[in-house]
């Protein structure tokens, strides 16, 4: 299974929710693709980060200063 994220700007951290919820239900994405804050999550988390330390991550960090 793959997925596209989206979203521009603060709107594409909801995919992030949208991540965890697969996972919880044993969901894992084979291929990820993105544009925009997509391509930012997308990458993240199929690095290995886990959806909930990115948006700790994000919550420390301005999103100027985690995007830069």
């Amino acid at each position: 299974m793959g997925i596209s994220l989206s979203g521009e700007g603060v709107r594409g951290i909801a995919h992030l929710g949208v991540l965890e919820s697969l996972k919880n239900h044993y969901i894992e994405p084979g291929i990820i693709s993105g544009a925009n804050m997509g391509v930012i999550i997308g990458c993240l988390y199929a690095a290995g980060y886990e959806a909930r330390f990115i948006l700790e991550e994000i919550r420390k960090e301005k999103l100027s200063g985690f995007l830069s």
